[in-house]
């Protein structure tokens, strides 16, 4: 079975957060797929994407075989983008939104900033503790600048390392000097640094704080009206509905899609940054004065959006 393949394996070549968005994109619209189908169409649809690839700033992660492909779903499991039920891949909440997401038409590799802030609070909510000690390391350095051979010394795997650092480039928060090996340095975010060497876990101040170096604004507000958040609500919706709607009843939608695309619309557009226990609160007092049926499970992380009518 997929899923029984050794956790440390799976990271092998897997370099491009643009692949795993492309993985999204593929499972929302089935919703179910057989692994042997996926695989398949994962790997040439993928393929496809080789000269974006060699423009790119970095160009490793190339597609040559089915592994690379199934090594991609296997870590999309573990991240919660997709479910591997015995010889099925099913989408989640999460890939719904990552396939809702705007795309760079010239090229995917280079991540929009919506698809930039959902997968830093993906990855460093399910990976922090490889993320932390990847970033602490290099944080001790004298300089900013290191390569492979320094992050091997502190007791990670290579294929884990090399996936890790290549996402982190991917968010801009490492960059590197050449297309394919060489050595890096760290973009200067000296208000994450801070944040990052104290943390424990992560909170959303991580994002925050990133949501500000991307968008170059000292400060985030961090309050807004009830017309600013209606008119994201309903921006939200058009963008996620078609991949969050129920099987069952056309009038239910998985909430955590549309209520995640709101916090980043919020970000982008308005510079606005509510974290996402305030967020719920807006919506359970503006949804029912439009006549629509909200219920959010924290535990759960998760809930449901019905209109009525």
């Amino acid at each position: 079975m997929l899923s029984d393949v050794k956790r440390e394996s799976s990271y092998r070549e897997v370099r491009r957060l643009a692949y795993l968005r492309m993985l999204c994109d593929i499972v929302s619209k089935e919703r179910v797929y057989e692994i042997n189908d996926l695989t398949e169409e994962f790997l040439k649809k993928a393929q496809k994407w080789e000269n974006e690839l060699n423009s790119y700033k970095r160009c490793t992660g190339h597609f040559k075989e089915p592994s690379v492909a199934r090594n991609h779903i296997l870590v999309a499991h573990g991240l919660g983008l997709v479910k591997i039920s015995g010889n099925y891949v099913e989408s989640t909440s999460f890939s719904a939104l990552f396939a809702s997401l705007p795309m760079n038409e010239e090229n995917p590799f280079s991540l929009t900033l919506y698809e930039k802030l959902s997968f830093f609070d993906l990855l460093f909510k399910k990976k922090f503790d490889t993320l932390a000690k990847i970033l602490q390391s290099i944080y001790k350095l004298s300089g900013n600048r290191f390569d492979y051979h320094f992050l091997r010394k502190h007791s990670l795997d290579d294929h884990t390392v090399k996936s890790h650092v290549e996402w982190l480039i991917d968010l801009d928060i490492i960059i590197p000097h050449k297309p394919k090996e060489g050595d890096f340095e760290l973009a200067n975010i000296n208000q994450f640094k801070n944040e990052i060497s104290s943390a424990k876990s992560y909170t959303e101040n991580l994002l925050k704080v990133y949501a500000q170096f991307l968008l170059n604004k000292s400060v985030l507000k961090s309050e807004a009206d009830d017309k600013i958040i209606a008119e994201s609500f309903e921006a939200s919706f058009e963008k996620t509905k078609v991949y969050c709607q129920s099987e069952i009843d056309k009038k239910v939608f998985s909430a955590l899609p549309i209520i995640y695309y709101c916090r980043l619309h919020l970000i982008v557009k308005y510079g606005i940054f509510i974290n996402l226990f305030d967020l719920i609160k807006y919506m359970e007092k503006i949804l029912p004065q439009k006549n629509i049926v909200f219920r959010w499970d924290p535990s759960y992380e998760g809930g449901f959006i019905k209109y009525e009518g």
